[in-house]
């Protein structure tokens, strides 16, 4: 079962075509495929409640999304001929639902596969990281969060006019600021007035976060998937993961990481996002060697039952560790090598394989090196010099060469080598590698930095460079530095005073080869895939107007680092 708020075209009689591509082999088997429109849309009656909380002391007539679910599989049960075993799957938002549907406690769900799931809203995933407002809510929820009349098979128009043929960069700036963009959404679109009420880690946003639900509670098996490249939702499988492990030890939980972008896996021709390769393949493996063993092993009663393909058995089994992942590598070099189909997919007993982590450090002269400071400052006394570019909100640093009014999510692979020459972006570089370097975690920036304001944003991003001067970028993130020591209780930065501040990044898999260097890129801004900080100090900044923008000097101090997970 998929439980969406999206459309389920075509409604009626017709069959979905996803039931011939990646769904094929639940059909081979004679499952019972269930799609449904969840409360509130399309057509489905009642009020959708976007991020409905979980209710975990319901009474009487009381709903959730959980409820909503239980009393789903009540009426499957009731109304079809099965085994009494039921499995719910969803990607993106319908991940969320598929984490609520976990909650439900019917005893007939036995096994789950929230893929690239919203979590929090607040932390990551479509509407901010850490805060930072992302503009990518502005296009998606001019659709989604427009009065609904139901049940119907049609959509509303957006009130947005954000002409296609216009860059998003221009489109963007010219609001001039944040009141202005917020301005044109009406009270009936109800949850943006709710985002603007709550601009910093409130309790609104921590009980629309439903992993926190998952201790003392018995749980079904987990499926957790992953995309390295994902632009929508990266932050919120990684953080499934990590909450099932510590609030839920003993729940049977599976994470699969690939180099997709959103919903890639279930693309069987997915090979490559712009000018990074990364094999062909890569999809069709995860759904017959990883998905469809998973849900057989858990609704079939046979935890070694063959795969139904055309042709003989594809040789998987529901006997799957607990961590899979296939790192991005050569990407270039892979498809003119001959051999793009050579995937290397790793194992573990547990996400991430290794604990340990390895500094490698920033430094004056815009190298970047595993050497210690004492060392660097011994031999060069540029390396030694702290390093400063102005920010300013009138030229934010554009995240794409051409950015598009709703952020496509191919940014995440292409080329940043375009950002080289800019002042505004301070970019180090280390020494081509020997050997080959794997990172495999969550990443962690520790900065000592000192702004001219009394807020900015500080944008980090960790690529790898090739031979052909390509730049991939790995990840990047944001932390508003208002936000700098708590998500809850923002304070003003002190101008000109020096300062340390830590944050992490979201899980990478990737392996740096002979040849390739690493690199990073600080700057104060990555528009508009995040909304301009103004660079003052708000209450909230959402209600920023034109005259609170101002430009900032950002100085970063050698000896700032970056920490790399299993760094070898």
């Amino acid at each position: 079962m998929t439980r969406t708020p999206f459309p389920l075209r075509p409604y009626g009689g017709q069959l979905p075509d996803n039931l011939r591509t990646y769904m094929s082999p639940y059909v081979k088997a004679s499952y019972i495929i269930v799609y449904q429109n969840v409360r509130g849309v399309y057509m489905s009656e009642g009020k959708l409640e976007n991020l409905r909380p979980f209710n975990p002391d319901k009474t009487g007539s009381d709903t959730d999304e959980a409820s909503d679910t239980f009393d789903s599989i009540e009426w499957l049960l009731a109304n079809t001929r099965s085994n009494g075993r039921v499995g719910v799957k969803g990607m993106s938002f319908p991940g969320f639902y598929t984490t609520m549907a976990a909650l439900s406690g019917h005893p007939a769900l036995k096994a789950v596969s929230p893929q690239a799931p919203v979590t929090d809203w607040w932390r990551g995933d479509d509407a901010h990281i850490n805060g930072a407002y992302q503009n990518a809510l502005d296009g998606f929820g001019a659709y989604f969060f427009r009065p609904r009349l139901n049940p119907t098979i049609r959509d509303r128009r957006s009130p947005r006019t954000l002409d296609e043929e216009v860059p998003a960069y221009k489109a963007f700036l010219s609001y001039g600021d944040m009141s202005s963009q917020m301005s044109v959404y009406g009270p009936e679109y109800e949850f943006f007035h709710q985002l603007i009420a709550h601009p910093d880690y409130d309790d609104f946003w921590k009980e629309r976060n439903p992993l926190r639900h998952f201790e003392g509670r018995v749980l079904p098996a987990f499926l957790i998937v992953a995309g390295l490249y994902d632009a929508e939702d990266c932050y919120g499988p990684f953080e499934t993961y990590r909450c099932l492990k510590k609030l839920s030890a003993s729940t049977e939980t599976h994470i699969a990481i690939g180099p997709w972008y959103h919903g890639a896996w279930k693309n069987r021709h997915f090979d490559h996002i712009l000018g990074a390769h990364f094999g062909s393949g890569s999809a069709e493996y995860f759904v017959r060697e990883i998905e469809y063993p998973f849900f057989a092993g858990h609704l079939e009663g046979n935890s070694h039952k063959p795969l139904p393909c055309s042709e003989g058995s594809c040789g998987g089994t529901a006997s799957i560790p607990e961590a899979l992942w296939l790192p991005s590598e050569e990407t270039m070099e892979t498809a003119l090598s001959g051999c793009p189909s050579d995937l290397h997919w790793r194992s573990a007993s547990h996400w991430p394989a290794c604990g340990e982590y390895r500094s490698v450090y920033l430094y004056g002269d815009r190298s970047l090196s595993f050497d210690s400071p004492e060392e660097r400052f011994r031999t060069s006394r540029r390396a030694s010099m702290p390093l400063s570019f102005i920010s300013d909100p009138a030229s934010p640093v554009p995240y794409s060469t051409s950015p598009t009014p709703y952020i496509d999510s191919e940014f995440m692979a292409e080329d940043h080598s375009f950002l080289l020459g800019r002042r505004d972006v301070l970019s180090f570089l280390g020494k081509p590698l020997r050997e080959p370097l794997c990172v495999e975690g969550q990443l962690r920036v520790n900065l000592d930095l000192a702004i001219s304001s009394d807020d900015a944003d500080i944008v980090v991003r960790i690529l790898d460079r090739r031979p052909d001067g390509y730049l991939l970028p790995l990840r990047f993130g944001v932390l508003p530095l208002r936000y700098r020591d708590s998500f809850s209780n923002p304070k003003p930065v002190t101008p000109g005073e020096k300062m340390s501040v830590t944050f992490t990044l979201t899980d990478i898999a990737h392996c740096f080869m002979p040849g390739h260097s690493l690199a990073v890129q600080v700057q104060a801004s990555c528009y508009p895939v995040i909304a301009m900080s103004p660079q003052r100090f708000l209450p909230n900044q959402y209600k920023a107007v034109r005259a609170d923008y101002q430009k900032a000097e950002i100085t970063i101090y050698p000896g700032s680092r970056v920490e790399l997970p299993c760094g070898k």
